[in-house]
């Protein structure tokens, strides 16, 4: 089952520098826990590696153009928990909003 998220260049600015803090978050002996961080490990490098080819190609700066990127179910699911974890410690309030209305979309999808 694939989730199909829309996103702007914005918003994969501020998710792949959401998604790399998942490399400090402390492991906790908790099944659910080190699941969560698993995927993550993956989604972290998928948004990654669409980042650096954005850059790249200097597509980035490119505002009227949307980003469609494929999840599988369990990427979104964990893609969605993660965001919950680290949004609240965001300072940059844009990037606030741009992750929240992700966490949103993808709360909708996964129901």
């Amino acid at each position: 089952m694939k989730v199909e998220i829309n996103i702007s260049n914005d918003t994969l600015v501020a998710l792949n520098k959401q998604t790399q803090r998942v490399y400090e978050l402390p492991i906790i002996n908790n099944k659910e826990h080190k699941v969560v961080l698993s995927i993550s490990y993956g989604i972290a490098e998928k948004f990654q590696k669409k980042y650096s080819s954005r850059v790249q190609n200097q597509s980035l700066f490119d505002t009227k153009k949307r980003i469609k990127m494929s999840l599988r179910f369990h990427e979104a699911w964990a893609l969605q928990i993660l965001l919950e974890t680290v949004v609240d410690g965001m300072d940059n309030l844009y990037h606030k909003s741009l992750i929240s209305a992700l966490i949103n979309q993808l709360d909708q999808k996964t129901c």
